[in-house]
C-alpha cells in the first residue's frame, strides 16, 4: 500500500491527467450522439397518379416534349403556351398548359377501352372533393376534382367512366381556374335544342 501512495505522491500529475482525459472523452462522445428532431418531413407535391412522369410545377416544357415527342399544335400567349400531343384519338389531344417554361397543367384523353371509373378512384381518394363542368365534355359529363391531390377526372354523370385526367399542382380552385385552358363552370353547359 505504502508503494501505491508513494506512486501516487510521485506521479499526481499524469494521475490528474488521466482523470481530465477520461471526463473529457465521455463529454465529446455525448455530445457527438445525433440529437431527435421533431421538424416533419415535406410532403410532396406530386400526386400518385402521373403520365409519362409528368409532374406539374416541376416537369420542364422541353422534358414534356422529349417524353411526348413534338406537340401536333401550340399556341402561346405572354410566358403562357398551351401545347396539344397526340393521344389515341385524333380530335382529342393530350393538353399541357406551360407558364414560364414548365409544365403547370396536363389534360390526359385516356383510352375508352377498357373503361376507367371514377369508382376506383374514390376508393382510393375519397369523395370527390369539388365539381365542376367543361362546356367541350357536355352536360353529361362533369369535372370531378381532388384539389388537394392536383388530380381531376372529366366524367360521364350517369356511367362514372373517365374521359379526361387532368394533373396540377395541388392548391385552391382559383389557382386551377388560372391555368385551365377551358372555363370550370359551376352547372352544365346548356345547348339549345333544334
Amino acid at each position: 500500500m505504502q508503494k501505491i501512495i508513494i506512486l501516487i505522491k510521485k506521479y499526481w500529475i499524469f494521475f490528474i491527467l488521466g482523470i481530465f482525459a477520461i471526463i473529457f472523452i465521455l463529454f465529446q462522445s455525448s455530445a457527438k450522439q445525433p440529437q431527435e428532431t421533431s421538424t416533419p418531413l415535406p410532403t410532396p407535391i406530386t400526386s400518385s397518379l402521373t403520365y409519362k412522369n409528368i409532374q406539374p410545377g416541376i416537369t420542364l416544357e422541353s422534358q414534356l416534349n422529349q417524353n411526348l415527342g413534338t406537340p401536333i399544335n401550340t399556341t402561346k400567349k405572354n410566358t403562357t403556351s398551351i401545347s396539344e400531343f397526340t393521344s389515341d384519338y385524333p380530335t382529342d389531344p393530350h393538353i399541357a398548359v406551360n407558364k414560364n417554361n414548365t409544365t403547370v397543367l396536363f389534360i390526359e384523353n385516356p383510352p375508352l377501352k377498357p373503361p376507367q371509373n371514377i369508382s376506383k378512384i374514390i376508393n382510393q381518394f375519397g369523395p370527390v372533393t369539388t365539381t365542376r363542368f367543361l362546356d367541350h365534355l357536355g352536360p353529361s359529363y362533369n369535372l370531378s376534382l381532388y384539389l388537394d391531390q392536383g388530380l381531376g377526372f372529366g366524367v360521364h354523370t350517369n356511367t362514372g367512366d373517365i374521359v379526361e385526367i387532368w394533373y396540377f399542382q395541388p392548391g385552391s380552385l382559383t389557382n386551377l381556374e388560372l391555368i385551365s385552358p377551358y372555363d370550370l363552370l359551376t352547372s352544365p353547359p346548356k345547348y339549345d335544342s333544334p
